[in-house]
């Protein structure tokens, strides 16, 4: 797919869409002129284009003619966006795309970015999203031009974009074949999108092989240089401040006019250093959902858990959690979210692996159990998301969900610096840096974990990680959102609210 369609590959009577600059309107909507700076080509549009804006975007409209000047008119799906100069509260506006459950949108809720709509093509993943982000949403694929076109309708003006792209092309225990594999295909619709929408901070996310592919480097270069816009990239290891492996490199592709963001790697945080920490015991769950996870003749066989091996994939309260995985759970049958109706085969399992979380079930609903696939809440405590969200009784779906996210924790501390660089452009200064940011939301985290577990055992030794845990006692129960709204704080005036602004509250408050 080309970032930008090109108005000579497009037969007369067909679709286009395209970013173009107004250089004279029409006042009768007959023969408004554009360029489309892309091709370096002056575009004829005949159609309502509204007056005020220097930028828009003609969505499938119809090719009348190529020659000696392109010409286009408005068709019966023919949409037209148009774009303003964003204002300092849309910087704090995100669409989340290709958006899943979710773990991009509650890491930008930690530091203070508001979903205004999030869009993906799996309609089961739009419904657990919606469990817990107040937001409009599209369900799609964002290669759609329609799709784009209904998500700018509800973006609220938003001048930032979050996605993580198919790892599957390029993970280790994908097929490898980069650009190659369709899959890949969803990079370069993310990019479009991003173009026909005007995006000015877009920020993705995938596994650490994809910074050095060919095809990724490729695509990201050409919007960059369409776009005008700066690229910096980290490499985020979850381990490296949470029981949990994860591994991902993100990009943040912003506005070279907003100068430089300054995204670093982030700090070692050792205080937890292992999954008890987080989950000091397993609980007994609703026996619907013990059942629902318990493990079946095929899957016992193929765990070992007939024959006694299966003690390695049992989660290690004394370690650090494996990196979680969509077929968590569902290797064995098909996935729960729709994307393959059987299981892996077995020569794929072979030849890649089988790979699970287990743990030793402590429901006397199913006594001759004596184990099962990690819970829903126990994933998500694993992954940095809050543990006490309730995505339903279709508990193998959730925990494919999850498997696939982008822990909130990265999400949090990539978009602290996009909050910091517009809050000190627009003000002069930012009160909190993002090792701040990351520090509270962290600690709110571990806080949802003791909500779960609670242990009259200190499982936590580091002491300022347990005095940051005590100033949250009193709003324990709320969620994130309400934790970072701001009504809810009279004495913050012309500030937006994160979780770190929260927790400064509570601190001057204890003292």
């Amino acid at each position: 797919m080309a970032l930008v369609m090109d108005p000579s590959e497009v037969d007369k009577g067909g679709c286009i869409s395209l970013v173009l600059e107004v250089v004279s309107l029409d006042p009768g909507h007959e023969r408004h002129l554009l360029v489309d700076r892309a091709h370096n080509k002056l575009v004829q549009y005949a159609g309502l284009v509204e007056g005020g804006h220097k930028l828009i975007t003609v969505i499938d409209a119809v090719l009348v003619r190529q020659f000696p000047v392109v010409c286009l008119e408005c068709g019966e799906k023919t949409k037209v966006l148009h774009h303003g100069i964003p204002t300092w509260s849309d910087y704090f506006k995100m669409i989340d795309a290709c958006s899943g459950l979710g773990g991009i949108s509650h890491g930008a809720l930690a530091v203070g970015i508001f979903t205004t709509v999030a869009t993906d093509v799996n309609a089961r993943m739009s419904e657990l999203h919606k469990v817990h982000v107040c937001s409009d949403h599209v369900t799609g694929d964002i290669g759609d031009p329609q799709v784009v076109a209904e998500v700018w309708s509800r973006s609220s003006s938003a001048a930032l974009m979050c996605a993580g792209f198919s790892c599957q092309p390029f993970s280790q225990l994908g097929d490898r074949r980069g650009g190659l594999d369709p899959r890949a295909q969803t990079l370069p619709k993310l990019l479009r999108a991003a173009h026909l929408l005007q995006i000015k901070v877009l920020v993705l996310e995938c596994v650490v092989p994809a910074r050095s592919d060919p095809f990724v480097k490729q695509q990201l270069d050409c919007f960059a240089s369409l776009m005008g816009f700066t690229t910096e990239t980290v490499n985020l290891d979850l381990q490296t401040v949470w029981p949990c492996r994860r591994h991902r490199t993100w990009w943040l592709l912003f506005d070279s006019s907003l100068g430089k963001m300054g995204l670093s790697e982030w700090p070692v945080l050792d205080s937890l250093p292992t999954v008890q920490c987080l989950i000091p015991y397993i609980c007994k769950w609703d026996p619907r959902d013990e059942m629902a996870l318990s493990l079946d003749s095929s899957d016992r066989q193929a765990f070992g858990v007939d024959d006694g091996t299966y003690p390695h994939y049992l989660l290690d309260a004394e370690g650090v959690a494996p990196t979680a995985l969509h077929a968590w759970g569902s290797q064995l049958r098909g996935c729960p979210c729709g994307c393959r109706d059987y299981g892996l085969s077995p020569t794929r399992l072979r030849e890649k692996g089988l790979f699970g979380l287990l743990v030793s079930s402590a429901s006397e609903a199913i006594a001759d159990q004596p184990v099962r696939h990690v819970h829903p809440s126990e994933a998500l405590a694993l992954n940095g998301m809050d543990c006490t969200i309730d995505f339903g009784l279709n508990v193998r779906l959730s925990l494919s969900g999850v498997g696939q996210i982008a822990s909130p924790l990265q999400a949090a501390w990539v978009l602290s610096f996009v909050t910091s660089r517009i809050t000190m452009l627009q003000k002069g200064s930012s009160d909190f840096d993002s090792v701040s940011q990351l520090q509270a939301f962290r600690s709110w985290l571990v806080m949802k974990c003791q909500e779960t577990w609670p242990c009259n055992q200190e499982v936590i030794q580091d002491k300022q990680l347990l005095d940051l845990l005590r100033f949250w006692k009193d709003i324990r129960s709320l969620s994130l959102e309400q934790v970072v709204h701001a009504p809810q704080w009279p004495e913050v005036s012309d500030f937006r609210m994160s979780v770190a602004c929260a927790l400064d509250v509570l601190i001057y408050h204890a003292y």
